[in-house]
């Protein structure tokens, strides 16, 4: 059972991960555009923005696509489904639309509290257009999910990327547009794919309101958005703080730091998230006694993969920095480790909460996320103004720790779930054990670092196996697993064929 859920993981993450990895891809490409087009100053109005706009978000959306996800699966009719799925749409949509006539209101105040100054008004009217088609998209890219259609979402994907990149070069580079030209380009591409996802999928289920199940979404979801405020109170604040105490300077550099170091999280948390968050529902309604086994063992190989690529990401970062970046943004190379860190313990928090979800007890969320606010927002308080960025960084690092802790002591006297932390503690000790090692490899070339590095992640990697933090078992199974993953994948990808008939 184990095996075949692996297996399903595998295959389907690591198509949610083909975009995903193609996203970061992107992301890489265009940060050479973006340094050299882009001053830190710039960087740190784009985060702000985007990080103002998300906050707005999680009141908008109402927390309505995790609602859905939940209810999804509860209905065992496919007409049910579709009514779960054309309500969330209903829902969204509505109080959107309620939201925008206050959002584009107050635009300039919002700038003035955001970014200091009221000029930068027009960039959040931009900003929060884009956000407003964004959760239509989102809620498509769900219903993809929850059937399973990976890859019509891989395909989705790679095309907004193409679009968003030729936008970004044509704006930036050749206008010279700066930030506008970013949010422009984010702009035009939700408004396409807003109108063709939304359409398409509406088609599909119909458009059917069941005032009942609106009432049950919201009831489920609105304890979420207190919740969500004070979880972006934990993970996001510290920008603010760095902008009233230092520059918008600095908030550039960490900016760039965080999104170095959270490409972890966007890599494998993100896309496993999308797979793991409604099968778990499946996994259980399906096999209730055997679950608490089968999500351990998912913890467990999470875990490891977490760790490794967040210790790979951690080792190499200096290399990437002065191949993609210029010197005037060097300075956030040495925060990303501990990002990638505060990433790593970020992601266990999926797997501790399915006590809280499966009991619908989402008020722990309110309980949880007030606490651990409070603290970071203390931490900000007294690091920033002594200890700059890397005060903000270490609050951060305290406060995920924290929450996640609180989030698996609740969440486990609800469902208990026996993980194997001491295996997961043993893999920590070890990367870190590398990790120390590759900070005293310094030579004239930066190939030879590279090339020194990479042996010292295989290395970690052999350790690992020898030690036998896996089992004999594990190891056989897991290369059937991988191997059964890959030729799944493979399979799937048809060749192109041109038929040359008159």
């Amino acid at each position: 059972m184990i095996s075949k859920e692996i297996k399903f993981l595998l295959t389907h993450s690591s198509i949610y991960g083909l975009g995903t990895v193609t996203s970061r891809l992107v992301a890489f490409i265009l940060l050479p555009l973006y340094t050299r087009y882009l001053t830190p100053k710039d960087y740190g109005i784009l985060e702000l923005i985007d990080i103002t706009t998300g906050t707005i978000a999680l009141v908008v959306s109402l927390g309505i696509i995790r609602s859905m996800s939940r209810f999804y699966y509860d209905e065992k009719d496919l007409n049910n489904r579709n009514i779960v799925v054309s309500t969330s749409y209903v829902v969204y949509a509505s109080i959107a639309i309620l939201c925008s006539f206050f959002l584009f209101s107050f635009t300039d105040f919002i700038a003035e509290i955001g970014l200091k100054s009221r000029s930068y008004g027009n960039f959040f009217t931009i900003s929060f257009i884009s956000m407003l088609l964004g959760g239509l998209i989102d809620i498509g890219v769900m219903y993809l999910r929850l059937i399973k259609k990976s890859y019509i979402y891989i395909s989705i994907t790679i095309s907004r990327l193409f679009i968003l990149i030729f936008l970004n070069i044509l704006l930036i580079a050749h206008f010279r547009m700066g930030v506008l030209g970013i949010l422009y380009s984010s702009l035009i591409t939700r408004t396409l794919f807003s109108v063709i996802i939304t359409t398409a999928i509406v088609y599909r289920t119909g458009l059917v309101f069941s005032l009942k199940l609106a009432r049950d979404l919201l009831k489920f979801s609105l304890p979420l958005i207190p919740a969500n405020i004070l979880n972006w109170l934990v993970n996001k604040s510290d920008r603010y703080f760095i902008l009233y105490y230092i520059s918008v300077g600095d908030t550039g550099i960490y900016a760039l730091a965080q999104k170095l170091g959270s490409a972890i999280h966007s890599l494998i948390t993100r896309s496993f998230l999308m797979t793991f968050g409604p099968r778990r529902f499946e996994i259980i309604n399906r096999n209730p006694e055997n679950t608490p086994h089968i999500l351990n063992k998912i913890f467990t190989y999470y875990t490891f993969i977490m760790v490794f690529i967040g210790l790979s990401l951690s080792v190499l970062v200096p290399e990437i920095l002065r191949l993609m970046t210029t010197p005037k943004f060097y300075a956030a190379g040495p925060l990303v480790p501990l990002v990638v860190l505060s990433m790593v313990i970020f992601g266990l928090r999926y797997h501790f909460e399915f006590g809280i979800l499966w009991s619908k007890k989402t008020q722990y969320y309110g309980y949880i996320n007030g606490l651990t606010s409070f603290i970071n927002v203390g931490l900000n308080f007294l690091l920033i103004p002594n200890f700059g960025i890397w005060g903000a960084v270490f609050a951060s690092l305290i406060a995920i720790t924290i929450h996640s802790i609180l989030l698996y002591l609740i969440s486990n006297r609800l469902y208990p779930i026996p993980f194997e932390f001491f295996r997961v503690l043993k893999m920590f000790s070890l990367a870190c054990f590398f990790f120390a090692i590759s900070i005293f490899i310094s030579t004239s070339s930066i190939f030879i670092d590279i090339a020194l590095k990479i042996g010292l992640i295989l290395g970690f990697s052999a350790t690992l196996v020898g030690l036998n933090i896996f089992t004999q078992e594990e190891k056989s199974k897991l290369r059937d697993i991988f191997s059964d993953t890959i030729l799944k994948i493979t399979s799937r990808i048809k060749p192109i064929t041109i038929d040359r008939r008159p």
